[in-house]
Parts: C-alpha cells; sequence; structure tokens
C-alpha cells in the first residue's frame, strides 16, 4: 500500500487542480496560507490578486475529491488586532462548511480557535519547532490534534516515535533546508512580516530598494550554500527507498513542501521540492523523474543553480 501525502498549493490554481486530480488516491490533504491581507505566512512568495476567491474554490474542489483542506496560519508575528482579523475570517469559514482544519505557529492563536471554533481540528505547524516528548505534551495540551515535525526531527525515528506516542506527526518528505540554518527564523519573520507592509508603485527608488533588500533577506539562507556547497546534503529530505521507515508507523503521515509562484531568482527550490514530490507521490524513482541536482553558481549572487536541460 502506497503511503498518502500532504502537500501544498503552488498558487497555481489550474495546475493545482491538475495534480491533485491526477494523484487524487495519493494525497491526504492539501495545506494553503491564508490571505496575507488577515496574517503574514512563513511560506508565501507571490499572491495571486484573486487568491482570496481561489481559497474558497480550492477549498471545495479539494472537498468534492475528499481531500482534507488545510489552511495555514503560521505567522511567527501576531498582534491582538491581528488575531482578531484571523478569527473572523476563519470562523467566517467554518461556520459555513468549508473549513474544518488549520495549521497553526502561535499557541494563543491555537487557544483561541480551540475556544471560539471547538469542531476545529489544530495542528501544529513545523514553526513550533517541537523537538521534545515534553514540547509536544504542552501542545496537546492546548487543544493540539497533530504535530508537524521539525526540521531537525525528520531522520529521527527514535524521537519520532517518541512523539507520536503523545500526538501522530505529519513528516516533511522532500524539505529542503539546510540543517540548523541560522537564518531560519530571520527569513519566517521576514515573510511574515509582509502583512504589515505599506504597498508601493512598482517603479522608483523606494520600491527597487525594498525590492532589493527583500530578496537579499529571502536569500541568505543559499548565499550560505553558495560559499560551502556541501551543505545542500544536510537538507533532510527522505529517499523514496526509506519512506517504508515512516510508512511502518500509522501515527505518521508524510508532507511534502512546496513554494508558490515563479522560481525563485537565488534557487530553483519550487522547482527541486515539486520533482522530489513527485518522485516521492509516484512510490519509487524511475526514468520519467528528473534526477535532482545542485550545482553552486559561478557567481555567489546567483546562488546554487540547476544546469541547463533538466529545469
Amino acid at each position: 500500500m502506497k503511503p498518502r501525502f500532504s502537500i501544498g498549493y503552488n498558487f497555481d490554481l489550474e495546475s493545482f487542480l491538475q495534480l491533485i486530480s491526477a494523484y487524487n488516491k495519493h494525497i491526504d490533504s492539501v495545506y494553503f496560507p491564508i490571505p496575507r491581507k488577515y496574517l503574514g505566512s512563513g511560506r508565501i512568495l507571490d499572491e495571486p490578486p484573486r487568491y482570496e476567491k481561489e481559497v474558497i474554490e480550492l477549498i471545495k474542489r479539494c472537498r468534492g475529491m475528499e481531500i482534507t483542506p488545510f489552511m495555514i496560519l503560521n505567522s511567527t508575528i501576531v498582534s491582538a488586532s491581528g488575531i482578531i482579523s484571523v478569527l473572523s475570517y476563519t470562523k467566517r469559514l467554518h461556520e459555513n462548511g468549508l473549513l474544518n482544519h488549520a495549521t497553526v505557529t502561535d499557541p494563543y492563536l491555537m487557544m483561541q480557535i480551540r475556544k471560539e471554533m471547538p469542531g476545529m481540528f489544530v495542528e501544529a505547524s513545523t514553526l513550533c519547532r517541537i523537538r521534545t516528548v515534553q514540547e509536544a505534551k504542552y501542545f496537546r495540551e492546548l487543544g493540539v490534534s497533530r504535530i508537524t515535525s521539525c526540521r531537525e526531527t525528520i531522520r529521527d525515528m527514535k524521537l519520532l516515535k517518541e512523539i507520536c506516542g503523545v500526538l501522530p506527526v505529519k513528516v516533511m518528505a522532500n524539505e529542503g533546508c539546510i540543517k540548523n540554518c541560522v537564518y531560519r527564523f530571520a527569513h519566517y519573520n521576514m515573510l511574515s512580516a509582509n502583512v504589515d507592509e505599506q504597498p508601493l508603485l512598482p517603479f522608483g527608488d523606494a520600491y527597487r530598494k525594498r525590492k532589493r533588500m527583500m530578496e537579499e533577506m529571502d536569500g541568505m539562507c543559499v548565499f550560505t550554500v553558495s560559499r560551502h556547497p556541501h551543505k545542500v546534503f544536510s537538507a533532510p529530505l527522505i529517499r523514496p527507498e526509506d519512506l517504508k521507515r515512516y510508512r511502518e508507523n500509522s501515527a505518521i503521515i508524510l508532507k511534502c513542501y512546496s513554494m508558490g509562484g515563479k522560481p525563485s531568482c537565488y534557487w530553483r527550490m519550487n522547482i527541486i521540492r515539486w520533482d522530489a514530490a513527485s518522485i516521492l507521490l509516484s512510490g519509487l524513482p524511475g526514468k520519467n523523474c528528473r534526477t535532482l541536482c545542485f550545482f553552486p553558481a559561478a557567481n555567489a549572487a546567483d546562488g546554487p543553480r540547476i544546469p541547463s536541460g533538466m529545469s
């Protein structure tokens, strides 16, 4: 029996619906971020102009295919007014019978969701960085029904088994972040703060300066890989042949990470992760799957790149 996966929305409704339709029997759930007018996100890149309407369509199509839709509330930066706005939007979807599952980072937001929407299934985000059994117990007390493993525990089967004794665990199968990256939390905060960004017209010095700074902040971890290419092999990717070790534990669900929007000018990680996801979903690497490779760039500013012909 092949495993079932949780996969992330790529902000392209047409292509994504084709994907989940093709792999329907292998997909357990789909996750997508709340529109950033309500809350920033640790994973948002390019949000389409019609994204709020896309969310409704995505939820309906997933439910029609018996795939569970999960809304991501994983901002590492929240405020009291922001929480009120998030609760209002989430509750509206919940009461209209559209949304019953959410992945959350902030513990206080978890408490408020459980209080105002008792029927909501709450999952702790990987950004909660749950690394011990005691931390898992703490989140269970908050009403969490499942946790997402942090990047440092993905390959620690002994620890995962112990945590599964407290709560079921969702494990990221194709995680590409380098191990113990010092830029990770700054990266999350930068993305989460996007909700507070003041709009700027797409021209002028202020726009160009902010765009350059955002790109530099987004690519700090990639600069590390450019200087030390071997570090890319510290990324905790799960090889297809190792999937059976995770399938042996019924409390583990596998998650395929994805990124939205067009490929980054620094690192085409969304293409790499989607390839990894396709390999995992198909169950075995074969002639129809592209080889996943990272090559250091000649110019550190360009970041690692995939050789031509492979992208």
